[in-house]
């Protein structure tokens, strides 16, 4: 079934492949007619189409009510009698993921993950994560520096498909960035390598490139020369535990509490943070990650060479 929230944006359209418990304000979409042609991949493609009708549309003041989501239109594809053509949005899905897988490999085989067999230091950096690590706490202020970003609202910046500048917003959705923008000034571009943040979703992001920002969002700068994205991830996990917390005060607070913030490091002997480890430790688990989904496309593949067999 597809799912959508009636309390924020169309972001929160997802389709459910399982039985779920809902909170309140989640809505459901249920088929009325042709209930054996609908699946994961005719779904998809209808959520897709159903986000794309909603978009803009719907916020936290504007409610994304039923009767407003039973009014909307979407263009499907028939067949010659006008039934929806469910044979062709399959084969179509199916061509996309294909494209989608292709895509990938030349990402991971650029990145170097083409191989993921674990060499011996990230078979012993992942024992020593569930065993003895040392670590020692430090406080986020000892690490980074936090800045308030310029900020501009998005009716500054022009939007397009081959523009290179991320434009980081409160949205918790796609790391972050509701798009990419053309250059406008330095006065506003905000320094990439660094931890972004929205002070609503309190969720933090990395951002490799320099960057335009929304309002009420901050950045979180390095003090330390080696940081990365590989490292930048360990301390995202981190941070985003404390996602709660960060809710739970009020926005002028935030830079104090972010500040007074406790993290466990792993240390060398001599008590040094041993950033070397936790790249290391970052890199196996990443390679982990993409040995299940290559497993996981491999048997998707399998399954549909069977069917069209």
């Amino acid at each position: 079934m597809i799912t959508f929230s009636d309390t924020t944006t169309a972001d929160a359209i997802f389709y459910q492949p399982k039985a779920f418990i809902g909170y309140p304000h989640v809505q459901g979409l249920y088929a009325i007619k042709h209930k054996e042609y609908w699946n994961e991949k005719t779904l998809l493609y209808f959520m897709a189409l159903f986000r794309k009708c909603a978009k803009g549309r719907f916020d936290y003041a504007t409610k994304f009510t039923r009767k407003l989501a039973l009014e909307m239109e979407v263009l499907l594809p028939t067949t010659a009698t006008g039934d929806i053509d469910f044979a062709f949005i399959e084969e179509r899905v199916r061509e996309l993921e294909e494209e989608r897988v292709r895509e990938l490999e030349a990402y991971l085989k650029a990145a170097g993950f083409e191989d993921c067999t674990l060499n011996a230091a990230e078979c012993e950096a992942l024992s020593l994560l569930s065993g003895e690590m040392h670590t020692k706490e430090f406080k986020i202020s000892e690490l980074f520096e936090l800045h308030g970003n310029p900020q501009l609202n998005k009716d500054s910046f022009r939007f397009g498909k081959d523009s290179v500048y991320p434009y980081f917003t409160r949205t918790v959705f796609n790391n972050g960035i509701l798009g990419y923008v053309d250059y406008l000034d330095d006065e506003h571009l905000v320094k990439g390598n660094s931890l972004a943040v929205g002070m609503m979703g309190m969720q933090f992001f990395y951002m490799e490139h320099d960057f335009y920002a929304g309002q009420f969002t901050k950045t979180a700068f390095p003090k330390f020369s080696c940081f990365n994205e590989t490292l930048a991830l360990w301390f995202i996990t981190w941070l985003n535990k404390s996602s709660r917390t960060y809710k739970d005060v009020l926005v002028r607070d935030f830079e104090k509490t972010f500040y007074n913030t406790d993290i466990s490091l792993p240390i060398t002997a001599d008590g040094a943070i041993d950033y070397a480890f936790m790249e290391t430790a970052v890199r196996a688990m990443e390679k982990q990650c993409i040995a299940r989904l290559k497993a996981a496309f491999a048997r998707e593949h399998e399954a549909y060479m069977q069917v069209i067999s």
